[in-house]
């Protein structure tokens, strides 16, 4: 059952992740669901900031709107912005995203490794890299039924045991991993492994092109994520203490700290310190929501 999979972070009811079967980590990476029913949020809590992330993302809004905003001041003008739809696919991002509630709100957002989304989808992931888009319009149409069919389920949780359900009788690509793993890092060296083919048919520009095919990057622009989630797990885990600026950029690979800062503030919108220190705040709950799928 899914509850087995289910991970406490401490940090209240308002959102928490779920992992998928192990038949599915192939495919699916975490389950998010956020849920301020039970919250008393005032205007500045209803934000929700995401870094930027490698994967797709199938989300489905069962109560309340969602709209995403460029600013995040504490008087959100929506008037100009459309609400996201109830179900909506987030392609890999290279930039953060901003998402503001303007009430009460119960969401499921699936992360897909993008090689799986690729067997459900007609389009050529580089083309979606960035976008924002109805579930409706990218997917197959027996999938795009399953999406419908999940926006009707009685919860979140229920939801994602249904779209599991239908899963594994999709024709997905899947990709084997070392053993159950919910890293990047473990993703990008499968998928090399299987983008470069036997040894009869190796060839780096043809493993170099299925990786573009498969998640909508090349294999090198996969490298900051990489380095985010090398940061995460140093400085975001629960009851982590704030690290050495310095020695973290050196760990991670960075000529120095100012590079890093630049390349984390790309992915996240902030300063590596400013980030760890606002980590407690409502706002930031994906963050420590991650911090506890690498703990």
């Amino acid at each position: 059952m899914t509850d087995a999979f289910a991970i406490e972070h401490g940090q209240g009811p308002s959102a928490f992740a779920l992992r998928p079967r192990p038949s599915l980590a192939g495919e699916i990476f975490a389950a998010f669901i956020r849920d301020t029913r039970a919250a008393d949020l005032q205007n500045r809590q209803r934000f929700n900031f995401f870094p930027a992330f490698p994967f797709c993302v199938i989300n489905w809004i069962f109560e309340g709107a969602g709209y995403e905003v460029a600013e995040c001041e504490a008087d959100v003008e929506i008037s100009a912005v459309p609400p996201l739809p109830k179900a909506y696919f987030c392609g890999p991002r290279t930039k953060p995203m901003t998402v503001w509630n303007p009430d009460k709100f119960v969401s499921l957002s699936v992360g897909f490794f993008p090689h799986a989304i690729a067997a459900l989808t007609l389009h050529d992931l580089a083309e979606l890299v960035d976008e924002t888009v109805p579930a409706s319009e990218i997917f197959r149409d027996d999938f795009a039924a399953i999406c419908a069919k999940v926006a009707e389920a009685a919860d979140p949780v229920a939801a994602f045991e249904l779209l599991q359900d239908a899963l594994v009788q999709q024709a997905t690509v899947s990709i084997p991993f070392p053993g159950l793993s919910n890293s990047v890092r473990a993703w990008e060296q499968a998928l090399a492994r299987e983008a470069a083919g036997s040894p009869v048919e190796q060839s780096k520009r043809q493993a170099e092109r299925r990786i573009k095919k498969w998640t909508g990057h090349a294999r090198r622009g996969l490298k900051m994520y990489l380095r985010a989630e090398e940061y995460f797990e140093q400085a975001l885990l629960p009851g982590r203490q704030e690290p050495p600026w310095s020695e973290v950029a050196y760990d991670l690979g960075y000529s120095d700290q100012s590079h890093m800062i630049r390349g984390l503030k790309r992915l996240t919108g902030f300063t590596p310190r400013a980030l760890y220190r606002r980590l407690d705040e409502e706002p930031f709950w994906c963050y420590r929501v991650l911090g506890d799928l690498l703990d």
